[in-house]
């Protein structure tokens, strides 16, 4: 049995200010390690631009002012010039090693596990290091490759690392032996950081570490059940962003034939978007929900699509949707096929293409669906996601990490 750890968790935000799937598994896991008899702290950037502290459900929370020329999760988007200094910085920041090292050094953790880092630069494993306390890296995006976190631009997937971020990204890579375990929420996103220069293969490896709660998500209700002619209820669920791909799935509603399909969608985003996509796409067939909780969604809808147009890492969606038995459509790309079988735990469509997603509608209205077996197979892949086994992979990266040095 693994001993009772303390855990220094590092991500760049957390609870309350949640914009993502990387805070919810941050949270998730932090309080299960005190559940199960741990002790869990967290350093996460302070929004206000005050240092504080505060406990919520047995975690210490740590809130630290960002030492840089403004606050990239602000509401007020930064300049060009603004956001190339910013990025300088962030290359390997030394004001945030020494405000990371005050913390580590006062809380003595047995493990320091980190994950979106942007904000804080990789300083953060060379203050664990000068402590020697070990380091494990959840990867949830790509940040550590790029500086954007997104290996995206122009509109397209990057296929390589740009000079500009292999520039600005050196100080990670020349640190990158630091961490005792590497951890990625898909084989997909660990490919291409590591593609990139991180790590090296002598590194151990842990896939899957996103969880969630399923108690908190299953519907009780009768789910709908589409009979072949009827019109197909697709959902969306998420940020309203455009890396999402949510213009690509309106352009393919305006494709299909009147009344084949309806269209919800639920999430917030940039209001300016927001209304330009309802005043570009305004439809009886298309319903902006707003920001509603995931079963109000799911109680209502044949098939969640997820579109994103980017090499998406793995959405927590997808393992929201699958625990109440929804299966769902994805562009087969980044992270997400890893978890997404066509034709039992949901579909495949080609990236960027609004009619592959037409022509998928077009035939499940022909179709009956989803079947006991497809929401059986749902039901199943949430294993994936359990926390009791995601707990597992961290309790044995941090037994691993704790003995490295």
């Amino acid at each position: 049995m693994s001993k009772k750890l303390k855990i220094a968790f590092v991500n760049s935000l957390y609870y309350p200010h949640e914009v993502g799937g990387a805070e919810k598994a941050v949270r998730t896991i932090a309080e299960q390690n005190v559940a199960e008899g741990g002790e869990s702290i967290v350093v996460a950037l302070s929004p206000e631009g005050r240092a504080s502290t505060s406990v919520y459900n047995g975690v210490k929370i740590y809130y630290v002012p960002l030492a840089n020329i403004g606050f990239m999760h602000g509401k007020t988007p930064l300049s060009k010039l603004q956001k190339a200094i910013w990025y300088f910085f962030d290359a390997y920041n030394p004001f945030m090693r020494a405000r990371i090292s005050k913390i580590l050094r006062e809380e003595k953790p047995d493990v320091v596990e980190t994950n979106n880092l942007q904000g804080f630069s990789v300083s953060v494993w060379k203050a664990a290091k000068a402590l020697k306390i070990p380091v494990v890296q959840v990867l949830h995006d790509y940040y550590l490759s790029c500086i954007n976190s997104t290996m995206f631009t122009k509109g397209k997937n990057c296929k390589g690392q740009c000079l500009h971020c292999k520039m600005l990204c050196t100080p990670r890579r020349e640190v990158s032996d630091i961490p005792a375990v590497v951890s990625s929420v898909s084989r997909r996103t660990y490919s291409l950081v590591h593609g990139t220069g991180m790590f090296p293969d002598s590194t151990p490896v842990v896939y899957g570490s996103s969880a969630i709660k399923l108690n908190d998500l299953l519907i009780d209700s009768v789910r709908p059940y589409h009979r072949a002619g009827e019109p197909v209820i697709l959902g969306f669920l998420g940020r309203i962003d455009p890396l999402k791909g949510i213009d690509v799935l309106l352009e393919a509603m305006h494709r299909l034939p009147e009344g084949m399909a309806k269209l919800l969608i639920a999430g917030g985003g940039n209001e300016e978007y927001v209304n330009a996509l309802k005043e570009r796409f305004s439809s009886p067939a298309i319903e902006f929900l707003g920001v509603v909780p995931p079963q109000e969604l799911f109680s209502k809808i044949h098939l969640l699509v997820v579109p994103s147009v980017w090499e998406d890492p793995l959405p927590r969606v997808i393992a929201e949707s699958h625990a109440c038995a929804v299966p769902v459509a994805i562009s087969k790309i980044g992270g997400m096929p890893e978890i997404v079988e066509d034709c039992v735990t949901g579909y495949y469509f080609d990236a960027n293409q609004p009619q592959s997603i037409a022509a998928l509608v077009k035939r499940l209205h022909g179709e009956e669906f989803p079947t006991d077996s497809q929401r059986e197979k749902c039901l199943e892949r949430t294993g994936y996601f359990n926390i009791n086994h995601v707990m597992e992979h961290h309790k044995a990266m941090w037994d691993r990490a704790s003995g490295s040095l």
